[in-house]
């Protein structure tokens, strides 16, 4: 088809128009009228919210890119300059808020201040790193405590302004910042979002108590932050905090989860003979046998109780015991506590009704169900135990919540037939186990549908 063809067609088109609006000299009115009646102004896309946000985010950047090229090869100069910007920001955005609440634009244009003011607090600490090197010929923060910094002070930023741009900053800050956690001792974990910007492996942490520190602060401030968004109930829709309640929460569960996670993969090979072994499984089951018996007795005698209560002391008392009753470890307290966190997760989900603590057990408890069950370590069949009796009984407690019902069974017979193989039993022993792991998970399911039906049952009698 050639552009002399379309152009033929788009003519006789535009002709067709011109002769139909002549013919009809009512039909300008009448069409220009019915736009104006059928627009709805607040269904309208706010192309202008976008705009005032991109701007001043390009604006910002792009007189700091100009002022860069002239100033930005001397340390002391850029210091100075992101300082400046720094302040700028965060004093426009304050002034904005306190001044002009109530216009909606000069809201937006706040915000985008505080973005590029959280932009220069990251900007801000790796200069003055730079900075630090010039001149003692070493740095003050490695890569992990100088990102944990800049999450610690852009969070409170975004909370103050009410902020969604900002915490979606802080997110990202914080998800790159935990990657850091996931570095074996060896440096042979590779997942690990610091390496995306070519962050080399030994400038992650240089002081190792700040690098421990960080997380720790961070989770129970979180913790305790994400406990008052549920007390408020801002997970309903028409709650402004929404994002906020989602978003802590799932920064609460990383942080802390990535404290476990360095602790587990750290202090692995430490219980691999029988005598450690056997004191790590006494270990983790005095500690879940009491963080357990702790919270029920708070559910049955404190009003409005909320596991995130509890969770904020046996994260400050797992960081503060590990290191002293096994020097020279950081993270060994959290070794024990990696059942704790399961039974954290899956009492918010069952309490709570928390969706995100819900789509967390599911995924984690897999992973680590998967992991312990394909280990070959015979010390891990206690651990595998304890998180499987826990998961069943909650189900069998909450047994008309199905969907955990059915994962408890599907992930019970799959975690221990792996295991069965892992051990390295063979031939009709494996049979014998295998059938009796389904027999105890059939009775296990006959005994909750069989509630159900009673129940079911009760209610379809007609009443006397």
């Amino acid at each position: 088809m050639s552009v002399a063809f379309l152009f033929i067609v788009a003519t006789i088109v535009v002709v067709a128009f011109v002769f139909t609006k002549i013919a009809d000299p009512d039909s300008e009115k009448r069409s220009h009228d019915s736009e104006i009646e059928s627009k709805n102004i607040k269904e309208e896309w706010n192309i202008g919210a976008l705009l005032l946000r991109l701007g001043p985010v390009l604006t910002g950047f792009g007189l700091l890119g100009y002022l860069a090229t002239e100033w930005w090869d001397n340390l002391f100069y850029r210091l100075i300059l992101i300082a400046i910007i720094l302040v700028g920001s965060f004093l426009g955005a304050f002034l904005t808020y306190r001044f002009a609440p109530k216009s909606k634009n000069l809201k937006v244009i706040a915000e985008g201040l505080l973005l590029i003011g959280s932009f220069m607090v990251g900007g801000l600490l790796n200069t003055a790193n730079d900075l630090a090197l010039k001149q003692t010929g070493g740095y003050v923060f490695g890569m992990g405590e100088l990102l944990g910094i800049w999450f610690l002070m852009v969070l409170p930023v975004a909370y103050l302004a009410r902020s969604t741009w900002s915490l979606a900053i802080a997110l990202i800050v914080n998800l790159i910042w935990l990657s850091t956690y996931l570095l074996t001792p060896d440096q042979h974990l590779t997942v690990n979002l610091a390496t995306i910007f070519n962050i080399p492996v030994n400038t992650i942490t240089l002081n190792p108590f700040l690098y421990y520190i960080l997380p720790v602060i961070g989770s129970i401030a979180l913790v305790i932050v994400y406990a008052w968004h549920q007390i408020e109930k801002h997970n309903l829709p028409e709650n402004g905090w929404r994002p906020f309640f989602y978003l802590t929460g799932l920064m609460a569960y990383l942080t802390a989860g990535s404290l476990v996670f360095r602790g587990v993969v750290e202090n692995f090979p430490i219980f691999q003979n029988t005598q450690n072994g056997l004191i790590s499984d006494i270990i983790v089951a005095i500690l879940t046998l009491g963080v357990f018996l702790i919270d029920y007795i708070c559910k049955k005698s404190v009003k409005n109780y909320n596991i995130n209560f509890l969770t904020p002391v046996v994260i400050f008392a797992a960081a503060i015991l590990g290191p002293l009753i096994f020097p020279g470890r950081f993270f060994i307290g959290f070794y024990f506590i990696e059942v704790v966190y399961i039974v954290w997760l899956l009492a918010d989900y069952l309490r709570q009704n928390s969706k995100l603590a819900q789509i967390l057990f599911y995924g984690f408890n897999a992973v680590q169900l998967f992991a312990i069950s394909t280990n070959q370590d015979s010390f891990n069949w206690f651990k595998l135990l304890v998180i499987l009796a826990i998961i069943m009984y909650a189900s069998i407690v909450h047994y008309k919540n199905r969907s955990l019902v059915f994962y408890t069974i599907i992930a019970g017979v799959l975690a221990l037939i792996f295991k069965v193989f892992a051990s390295g039993a063979s031939g009709y022993l494996v049979i014998v186990v295998i059938g009796l792991i389904l027999i105890a998970f059939g009775l296990y399911y006959t005994q909750t549908r069989s509630k159900m039906l009673a129940e079911q049952s009760g209610k379809n009698e007609p009443q006397s």
